[in-house]
């Protein structure tokens, strides 16, 4: 039988084969294969946990433990245990024969204390493993997990040599969606709302200070779909904790842009990572330094980021929805709206020098744009949360029947876009003078998703010019 452990790293996990051998020598453990310093001093908890259980140490005998393959650098968790069982099974202290075989592959996690007590970390529960093919064998399991594993609460369990077998538990078991704080939304922040939640677009929302804007923006977060298995499992892997809903992060805008991205040594995971799969809210946006919203671009451009140090590359999965808020004006008085004056101590090329960094290539990064209204004249209506996320789960089931359900709207590609209109004239109602090619494709994805909101096949007038209020506003205007 061969086991094996989880090597984690920020550089992706790895299967190690432990391989064994007992030789003439003094009784002790020598680790070769890359180990690094924490798993050589674990060697001293595998001695402490074997004597608490009554288990015999080598006399007269050096055992070798070689970690395959050779040339990759070993992390200490989860490789401890798999070291002690592959110990315990070639010096045939324990027979595993009644819940394995000669010819299985054993895959061992957990981590292991001093008394011979196991554990799993939460990271480890997220994850679902479907690319290996052999058993599992875990330490206590404190968290539903998403693999069927055989369990293991100390060391001397094994001597029973019947170990307890579980099932994999459901995503919903564990999958949470946050409560609703039971907000009630004009009927422009719901269908905003409504819009973000179901084509994941990212947006920038502008408006006076207070008004707001975050509040709505963890609405939008709430309302987000339940992540499938495989989103779970790339969640918990790069947020190294066992999640109960989508992440949000929140960025400072003080925050250097290496923390962003990723980067030191050892390699440690951005904040752009940590958003994988989830929201990405980017608060005081215009606040940001000039580097650190052009490694945002590439975050939300590729879905990915690249960071090399000392030699070594490793890719991050960037797939996040990123939404920004920001005031009009270092005050955060102005709400940019005809007849609404302030009294404000700076000069008006103070402002505008504050508006002209939404202007140009940043801006074309965001689908939506939306100005907030400073007040909302004749609209007594309102929606509270649960109605929004009932419209929302039947556009959801209605969109999954759908020939493009499969894909997200941000994804969909003009022509198709364009082939779905109710009438042909309507794909050149609108002349988009000056707008970028990205512009025009964040239009028709917006329609569709407006469409999909109603429920519609077809595209209509309605949602063209929809469409073209939500993705066109030209914040060059308010100079």
């Amino acid at each position: 039988m061969k086991i094996f452990a989880l090597n984690t790293s920020a550089y992706g996990d790895s299967w190690v084969e432990i391989e064994i051998n007992l030789i003439p020598g003094l009784p002790r453990f020598s680790i070769i294969g890359l180990p690094d310093t924490a798993l050589k001093e674990g060697v001293l908890r595998i001695k402490s946990a074997l004597l608490a259980h009554g288990f015999e140490w080598p006399k007269n005998k050096e055992v070798i433990i070689n970690l395959k393959p050779i040339n990759s650098k070993k992390w200490n968790q989860n490789i401890e245990l798999a070291i002690l069982i592959c110990f315990l099974h070639v010096t045939q202290q324990i027979k595993l024969k009644s819940s394995f075989n000669d010819d299985d592959s054993l895959l061992v996690l957990g981590d292991l204390n001093l008394m011979g007590q196991t554990t799993l970390s939460k990271d480890i529960c997220a994850r679902t493993f479907t690319n290996w093919k052999g058993k599992i064998l875990t330490g206590c399991v404190l968290e539903p997990v998403l693999f069927d594993h055989y369990v293991i609460e100390h060391i001397g369990q094994l001597k029973n040599a019947a170990l307890s077998f579980h099932k994999k538990a459901s995503l919903q078991e564990i999958i949470r969606r946050p409560p609703s704080d039971r907000f009630l939304w004009t009927q422009e922040e719901a269908r905003l709302i409504s819009l973000l939640a179901l084509g994941s677009f990212s947006a920038l929302l502008a408006g006076v200070k207070g008004a707001g804007k975050t509040t709505l923006v963890k609405e939008v977060w709430r309302l987000l779909p339940a992540p499938n298995e495989h989103e779970f499992e790339e969640i918990g892997m790069q947020s190294k904790q066992c999640p109960e809903w989508r992440p949000l992060v929140f960025p400072h805008h003080t925050m250097p842009r290496v923390s962003l991205i990723g980067g030191g040594v050892p390699l440690k995971m951005g904040e752009v990572g940590r958003a994988h799969g989830g929201i990405m809210v980017l608060d005081e946006f215009l606040e940001f330094k000039k580097e650190s919203i052009e490694v945002l671009r590439e975050a939300m451009q590729s879905e990915e980021v690249e960071v090399s140090r000392l030699g070594q590359t490793h890719k991050f999965k960037t797939r996040f929805q990123a939404l920004a808020t920001t005031n009009l004006c270092p005050c955060g008085k102005w709400s940019g709206q005809e007849g609404h004056f302030v009294n404000c101590s700076r000069s008006l090329m103070t402002c505008k020098s504050y508006i002209n960094r939404m202007i140009g290539p940043v801006m074309d990064r965001f689908h939506i744009l939306w100005l907030k209204p400073y007040r909302i004249k004749g609209d007594a209506q309102t929606i509270c949360s649960d109605d929004i996320l009932r419209g929302l789960e039947e556009a959801r089931a209605w969109r999954a029947k759908r020939p493009w359900g499969d894909r997200a709207c941000n994804k969909l590609l003009v022509s198709e876009v364009q082939g779905m209109l109710t009438k042909r004239w309507l794909k050149d109602v609108y002349v988009f003078e000056g707008q970028s090619e990205r512009r025009q494709q964040a239009f028709w994805q917006v329609a569709r998703a407006l469409a999909d909101l109603d429920m519609v096949e077809r595209i209509g007038e309605k949602h063209i010019r929809e469409a073209y209020k939500w993705t066109c506003l030209d914040f060059g205007t308010l100079l």
